[in-house]
């Protein structure tokens, strides 16, 4: 069996978790100082601390409680001088994120201290301090800012002191209040905007303003090229002029704004480069609004390369879809509804030549000739994503694999999956002829069968017969990722089935959950003959898994050094608010009584 080794860390990994650990170190360090009243630094407490920058803000000094946060300030100046002259500038994003990491690390670890009995006002002003630590990261020549993925704590200084990062090019401030009015985003996040005038990509979802736009279209209105307001319902047509200044954007996400027909129509119409409409449900309303005002001149053929099923009546009509392909000849993404033939013939898919992406929900493989359609684009799909799709067998996956050569991705999810079980049918003179009837269509069907060359992801989250399980992942030789769901039904038998045919050379994860048939017999063989693998998950939740044998095997791999993943990471408590740490305890210690529970019952009730 071949395994890959934890490789040794190179000097600029080594280098990057140092600067992780002195900024834990520090965090953890000022905490403790500011908890005290009096605090006096000697030279002995630096620790990591560089003996060139240690001298001004604490060294040898008596620190008064008012003089805390002035000196806290000036520790965390002296700290960021100390580490960004270290750096260069090929490094900068990467050091940011160990910077923040580190802080994170440090509050994790006091927030893990906090008992029932903590001293909350000491607490707070640690947390406080740890978290102005964490200004360390505002750098002007940061490149990228993604406010959406650090914690809560931390959002607000970093919005706070926007204007630091004047040179970024992309900045995604997330949800931000979700919306809630009473949080609006301050002033200082337009003072920030305000400067940013290299600026590519913005995103604001829930709580972009027309003043935020305006703020834009001032600072980055011929660099920004791709924005993100949705479900901003403070937006209307109103904001439309606005919009319009951003004149090589080709990316926008609007959707569940307030922007009528009307006006998606007018942005569609004016912004000339648009490729991309993010979840643009909006797409055939719009089309048909310009359709019905552009009669009399020629029709605009527009760069649009996306296609998104409206969320709010789902299901397209032929005609419709005739009119978004004559006016948007370039969609290569689509996701698709489609309720029945009546409503719209599947085949008027093929008039979208530029196809590569589908994501296809309803309707019968065969019924509503879905195998016919793959006949005409399936040729150049790289990515198929079939949900609710019924009547899938054999000969649908024969389909599938002399028509859809370029797959790259293929998932199934909510499909009814169908073979017939001849197995259990008595070879009687009533049941002999069908017997061979069906023999012979499955021998002539598995004739037909093309291997999925270029596939590297197969997913599957319904029930499906081990036979066609079997026949499917087979085709699949040069497979990356196998993801199987909790109802797909596999089994030892299964893999026993397949590994004669097919080794899974180049397979590197497999993710098969909750999980009662599979045993370390299969474990064993995906060990034993994929080369690459380096993850399995989860096999805790396999019942039929030894657990002494899966501690063995675990404890094998640590000893080996061996790099492979078996289980995923707990949970950590990043997004836990200090507000919920508390409240949790106070749930614990003063548990509710009996009479009050069946008092709030009943309440319910």
């Amino acid at each position: 069996m071949m395994v890959r080794k934890h490789q040794v860390h190179d000097l600029q990994t080594l280098c990057l978790m140092a600067v992780q650990d002195l900024i834990s170190e520090r965090c953890l360090h000022i905490a403790r100082i500011v908890a005290e009243k009096k605090t006096k630094i000697s030279s002995s407490k630096r620790g990591l601390w560089d003996s060139s920058i240690a001298g001004s803000a604490f060294s040898a000094e008596t620190l008064n409680f008012d003089d805390k946060q002035g000196s806290v300030k000036r520790f965390v100046n002296e700290l960021k001088e100390y580490v960004w002259s270290r750096v260069v500038c090929y490094l900068y994003e990467q050091v940011v994120h160990h910077i923040l990491e580190g802080v994170i690390e440090a509050i994790e670890a006091l927030k893990a201290e906090w008992t029932i009995d903590t001293n909350m006002p000491d607490f707070r002003m640690k947390i406080c301090a740890m978290i102005k630590v964490g200004e360390v990261m505002h750098l002007k020549q940061l490149k990228a800012l993604n406010v959406d993925e650090m914690p809560k704590m931390i959002r607000p200084s970093v919005l706070q002191n926007l204007s630091d990062f004047c040179e970024v090019r992309r900045l995604d401030l997330g949800s931000s209040s979700g919306g809630r009015k009473e949080q609006m985003l301050n002033t200082s996040v337009l003072e920030g905007l305000e400067k940013m005038q290299h600026l590519v990509q913005f995103s604001l979802k829930y709580n972009c303003r027309n003043d935020i736009l305006n703020t834009l279209s001032n600072s980055c209105r011929n660099t920004l090229k791709v924005l993100d307001v949705e479900h901003s319902n403070q937006l209307t047509d109103e904001s439309i002029p606005t919009l319009l200044k951003f004149s090589k954007l080709t990316e926008l996400g609007i959707s569940r704004t307030n922007f009528t027909a009307n006006g998606q129509a007018i942005i569609i119409m004016e912004m000339k480069e648009l490729k991309t409409l993010t979840r643009g449900d909006f797409l055939c309303d719009a089309l048909e609004w310009i359709d019905w005002e552009k009669t009399k001149c020629k029709k605009q053929k527009f760069k649009i390369t996306n296609f998104w099923a409206s969320e709010v009546y789902y299901f397209h009509s032929t005609e419709q879809m005739e009119h978004v392909s004559d006016l948007c000849p370039l969609i290569e993404d689509m996701l698709f509804m489609y309720e029945d033939r009546f409503t719209c013939q599947v085949d008027v898919l093929a008039n979208f030549k530029h196809l590569k992406k589908l994501e296809f929900f309803g309707g019968d493989f065969f019924v509503d000739n879905i195998g016919h359609m793959l006949d005409n684009i399936g040729h150049g799909l790289v990515k198929l994503d079939l949900h609710h799709v019924d009547n899938i067998d054999l000969r649908a996956i024969s389909v599938l694999s002399t028509t859809c050569q370029k797959l790259k991705y293929l998932g199934f999810s909510g499909c009814i999956f169908y073979h017939p079980n001849i197995d259990i049918l008595e070879d009687n003179p009533e049941n002999h002829l069908f017997i061979l009837q069906e023999q012979k269509l499955e021998q002539e069907l598995k004739s037909k069968l093309v291997p999925f060359i270029d596939l590297e992801v197969i997913s599957i989250a319904n029930p499906c017969p081990e036979k066609l399980l079997i026949t499917l992942l087979s085709l699949c030789i040069n497979v990356k990722k196998i993801n199987l769901g909790i109802s797909c039904g596999i089994t030892d038998s299964t893999f026993d089935n397949i590994f004669p045919t097919n080794k899974f050379q180049y397979l590197e994860e497999v993710e098969i959950k909750k999980n009662d048939e599979l045993t370390m017999k299969t474990l064993n063989n995906l060990l034993l003959y994929c080369d690459n693998i380096r993850s399995i998950l989860d096999v805790t939740e396999w019942s039929k898994l030894n657990k002494s044998d899966l501690a063995e095997l675990i404890f094998h791999m640590k000893e080996n050094n061996i790099d492979l993943v078996l289980q995923e990471k707990s949970e950590d408590m990043r997004g836990v608010s200090l507000y919920q740490i508390c409240q949790t305890a106070q749930t614990e210690k003063y548990q509710s009584t009996e009479w009050f529970r069946l008092l709030n019952t009943h309440a319910e009730d």
